[in-house]
């Protein structure tokens, strides 16, 4: 008897909301912290703190302060508000050293993995398109990049960037034409940057076509429903089974029988290159053949879900 409790309680610690909830924030920050590194690895791109940066420099860390409360993210913002600095060298090695704290940070709870990489490397993008221009050691150092990393070099999502990159390098001369489609390659991978939007890219929230956001829109019988991100509502089993108690039917990928895909809330601007973001990318292609398959944000999920919930348990 006391194996099997032994068993059932290490089971309900499995599926504990919180343990679920623990690791999801891990992943979330893991995520945050390598593109941050690469976010001002990319303002470094240039050797030199251009005025155009800064704005966005002091939104960003001020957004990433108040994700992890990291001092050295809110010293860097106070700083550049202020104009607490003898001159741009300082703020270039306090942001060197900034990458470096972040970067040990993230090796010292696991080696880095390919998505690490791939996420650090959108930073970099971001940081590099963030104040809409684009300086010829930026580019050399994009070309770096992708010289040094296989990962970067091979990955789909980066195919169109190198491409447009190491044309316009074949010469050895940039035209401005040249230039501005690196640009528009840049912003497409990342999102307008801070001096465009006025909002910081960490945290940003994806912008999808069409997305259902009134529950009554969503209709469950015999439709078939695909996850995206992590769900806030809790353990995907349980989430599964509710679809089904309703009268839908769950697929594990898309595909042409599929009506709703259900996007996280919190999905992030690098979605492209998260496990959930090839689901994504495969409604966008199926929608451009005419299929028809509905974006349906988190929210507008969880009220319909539980609205067919109590009046399945009504009757």
């Amino acid at each position: 008897m006391d194996h099997e409790k032994g068993i059932t309680n290490a089971r309900a610690r499995y599926f504990d909301p919180e343990s679920v909830s623990f690791f999801r924030s891990s992943a979330n920050r893991r995520k945050r912290q390598t593109y941050w590194a690469g976010f001002l690895s990319g303002v470094l791109a240039s050797k030199r703190l251009e005025d155009e940066e800064i704005p966005s420099l002091i939104a960003e860390a001020s957004h990433f302060a108040e994700f992890f409360n990291d001092p050295d993210a809110r010293d860097l913002s106070e700083d550049l508000n202020h104009l607490c600095f003898e001159s741009r060298e300082d703020v270039l090695e306090q942001i060197q050293e900034i990458i470096n704290s972040t970067m040990s940070t993230v090796m010292s709870e696991q080696q880095i993995e390919s998505i690490d990489e791939v996420n650090e490397f959108l930073g970099f993008c971001a940081g590099i398109a963030c104040d809409g221009r684009l300086h010829p050691k930026e580019i050399d150092a994009i070309v770096t990049r992708f010289n040094e990393s296989e990962v970067i070099e091979q990955h789909p999502i980066f195919e169109n960037l190198k491409y447009s990159v190491f044309r316009s390098m074949q010469d050895g001369k940039l035209t401005e034409a040249e230039i501005n489609e690196i640009l528009e390659w840049l912003v497409k991978l990342t999102g307008d940057g801070y001096s465009d939007t006025g909002i910081s890219s960490i945290g940003k929230v994806i912008d999808l076509p069409q997305m259902i956001v009134e529950a009554n829109n969503i209709n469950f019988a015999q439709s078939c429903f695909v996850l995206t991100g992590p769900l806030r509502m809790g353990p995907r089993s349980y989430i599964v089974s509710s679809i089904e108690k309703c009268g839908g039917i769950f697929h594990a990928n898309i595909s042409k029988k599929t009506q709703y895909l259900i996007v996280a809330g919190n999905a992030s601007p690098d979605w492209a290159a998260t496990h959930y973001g090839r689901k994504i990318e495969k409604v966008l292609e199926y929608r451009s053949k005419g299929v028809k398959i509905s974006f349906v944000s988190e929210y507008a999920f969880e009220e319909a879900l539980r609205s067919m919930l109590k009046s399945a348990d009504q009757h």
